[in-house]
């Protein structure tokens, strides 16, 4: 009989087990020109003044920018933020116009292509993941031209570790670059635990711990798995009058997608129904961690009430209800009664 539980167990847990599919966004499918190794969707030339959105896609996902072209008397002053797509490899250069290299001088892995962010990445150029997906993490590094000028420092700003502006010039000053990810859900609502990852670091006790980042390194998205969208902001410890001195470009590399959690499933087995609910009355009016479906809180504010309840009501009876797992008394019954009727047949048969 141990062999007919361990088979029938085997069975049903493999018809409840769903292969999620996985998905990277590497950017490596976007071609160039001919001479080209960056792509930022510039106007051409002779375009008048005016305001140019664009965008494109990689892996389904889809990457905005805006330009601008002013006219200040007989001059023309173009500009631009939001994304671009990239193959620059300079990591040297400390001029501006290497905005598009990342510093790890290549993708990630040594791939050939990787997005270039510039600016704060909000509600209209958000990152939009493909329809029916979820983040599972990506990897970031620094921009050139960003990690030379925090080393270095410039017309503009000034090397990390050093402030000028104390007496004797303090080398040990907590400086630190950060990109905050957060998620947003398809009405561009707050969705998910936002992320913290630190593009540049000198608040350590030993200088030797301190670092500006020159390698890809994956950022864990899962806390944004409900999120539709994700949107992109810099914090800096070098400020000046007209806002942060420090140049807000960031590299991007290997987006990892899988299947979009169904909203309501908080137990993620497929299917919106009474488990979940269980879960809502088990937490009901609980402070927990914002965004944890698994106690409750699909709707992100960090207390278990009537928005989670909404949640789970309006996905009532979506996917696939599991197939129940007949219990071992179950499989031993059955076991006797197909050993019963194999008996009979053979009496029959002789």
């Amino acid at each position: 009989m141990r062999i007919v539980w361990t088979t029938a167990a085997a069975l049903a847990l493999g018809m409840l087990a769903s292969a999620a599919s996985a998905a990277n966004i590497d950017f490596e499918e976007l071609t160039f020109p001919e001479g080209i190794n960056h792509v930022n969707g510039t106007p051409p030339p002779d375009a008048p003044v005016g305001t140019y959105p664009s965008s494109f896609v990689s892996g389904g996902a889809t990457f905005k920018n805006e330009h601008v072209i002013e006219q200040f008397g007989e001059f023309f002053y173009r500009s631009w933020n939001g994304w671009a797509y990239s193959r620059d490899t300079d990591t040297t250069t400390p001029e501006f116009t290497n905005e598009f290299s990342a510093f790890a001088g290549s993708g990630a892995g040594g791939s050939s292509n990787y997005a270039i962010a510039f600016g704060t990445i909000g509600t209209s150029r958000a990152l939009e993941l493909p329809p029916g997906t979820s983040p599972i993490s990506v990897k970031i590094t620094n921009n050139t031209y960003a990690a030379l000028t925090m080393l270095n420092g410039n017309q503009f700003s000034r090397p990390f570790g050093d402030n000028p502006e104390t007496e004797p010039v303090e080398t040990n000053y907590p400086d630190f670059f950060k990109l905050t990810i957060a998620g947003l859900d398809a009405t561009d609502s707050p969705a998910g635990t936002p992320v913290d990852f630190y593009l540049a670091d000198y608040r350590f006790t030993e200088d030797n711990d301190d670092y500006v980042r020159d390698t890809w390194e994956t950022v864990d998205l899962q806390s944004l798995a409900v999120a539709r969208k994700l949107v992109f902001s810099f914090t800096s410890s070098d400020n000046g009058t007209f806002g942060m001195n420090t140049p807000a470009y960031f590299a991007l590399d290997d987006l990892l997608l899988t299947d979009a959690p169904l909203a309501g499933d908080l137990d993620g087995n497929g299917f919106v129904g009474q488990d979940d609910l269980n879960i809502i009355l088990g937490h009901w009016g609980e402070d927990v961690t914002e965004g944890d479906w698994t106690f409750g809180d699909p709707s992100g504010d960090g207390f278990v009430g009537q928005d989670d309840l909404n949640a789970v009501l309006g996905g009532w009876g979506q996917g696939t209800a599991p197939v129940p797992i007949p219990e071992p008394a179950t499989f031993v019954l059955l076991g006797l009664a197909g050993a019963g009727l194999l008996a009979m047949r053979r009496r029959q048969t002789k």
